[in-house]
């Protein structure tokens, strides 16, 4: 399995992360995050091979004006934590759906396996994790049909 993440080039354009970090600040009154940067997540559950996917993401999946990607890596290299945000796997992933049928489309031939999605938020600044669990469970994620990881800068 490989992961995709792509985001934005410039983190001062990133929209989602600055309007996650208002609401937070807003809803939630939860003060102390410099920033957040938003990662769209792509999990390649196929035979695919970092190449073919590094090929798929420049010439299917990102804008190369406005966007950057990783395969296997962090999206950002700075941040305090993360938080990943995935569908439950009995919920069905529009999203990937669409994704594998782009690829499809691209290679001209059906792959075997399947692509889910998820959304990663990197928080940078002075922040507990149990506020960094507290906006996971009440602003980032659902937990009927989502469920979340927390991760630290190692």
């Amino acid at each position: 399995m490989h992961k995709l993440e792509i985001t934005v080039s410039n983190k001062k354009n990133d929209s989602t992360g600055f309007s996650t970090k208002t609401d937070i600040e807003e809803d939630l009154g939860i003060t102390g995050i410099d920033s957040i940067g938003f990662a769209e997540v792509y999990f390649f559950e196929t035979t695919l091979d970092k190449d073919k996917i590094k090929e798929i993401a420049e010439k299917a999946f990102t804008d190369p004006l406005i966007q950057k990607f990783t395969i296997d890596e962090d999206a950002y290299e700075n941040y305090d934590y993360y938080v990943e945000v995935k569908l439950h796997d009995d919920v069905t992933d529009n999203v990937g759906m669409v994704a594998i049928e782009a690829v499809e489309d691209f290679l001209g031939k059906k792959i075997e396996g399947k692509i889910r999605t998820a959304k990663k938020y990197y928080f940078e600044g002075t922040i507990s994790k149990e506020k960094i669990e507290k906006i996971s469970k009440e602003l980032l994620a659902n937990e009927v049909i989502e469920t979340f990881q927390i991760g630290e800068k190692k």
